[in-house]
């Protein structure tokens, strides 16, 4: 058992290592390189999904393989499956909170592109209704006041009845 625990924690150290270094495995940012530790849709599915794989590449590559590398090898392969799998499920969330109208909770900027160093274009109060049209990771664009768009962050909205 202690061996058991003792190549899942090295593995897991060396993968984080390795993944922290690592070059783009996988597209998941939708926009030019991306990396297995980046997804362009929020939530914590991604990185738990790394660190699980990892745990278990870790110990599959030890028990396949007495090789002194094969812990870090299945790590680093269980980490980046694990990853990928975990942005895909963050991606069909994001997907299933749907489009329609919305509330603003509280008072939220509104910007040019899906990002906060994004030019502010405007501000909107609580309790503003925005019409949600499409989802950018955890980024909705929306239109609001007279036919006027831009992007806010999915947080600040809740759906209308």
């Amino acid at each position: 058992m202690h061996k058991f625990i003792s190549t899942a924690a090295i593995g897991l150290m060396m993968s984080a290592a390795a993944l922290s270094a690592a070059p783009a495995f996988a597209d998941q940012t939708g926009a030019g390189p991306g990396s297995i530790i980046n997804c362009d849709a929020s939530g914590n599915r991604q990185a738990n999904g790394a660190i699980i794989g990892a745990i278990g590449g870790a110990i599959v590559g030890n028990n396949v393989s007495h090789g002194k590398n094969a812990p870090l090898v299945g790590a680093v392969a269980g980490a980046a499956a694990g990853s990928y799998i975990g942005c895909q499920q963050q991606r069909e969330r994001a997907a299933a909170r749907g489009t329609g109208t919305f509330a603003v909770r509280s008072n939220v900027n509104v910007r040019a592109a899906p990002s906060t160093s994004s030019q502010r274009i405007n501000t909107l109060s609580a309790g503003t209704r925005v019409q949600v049209m499409a989802y950018s990771g955890n980024w909705a664009r929306v239109r609001y006041a007279g036919g006027q768009v831009g992007y806010v962050s999915a947080s600040y909205l809740t759906p209308t009845r």
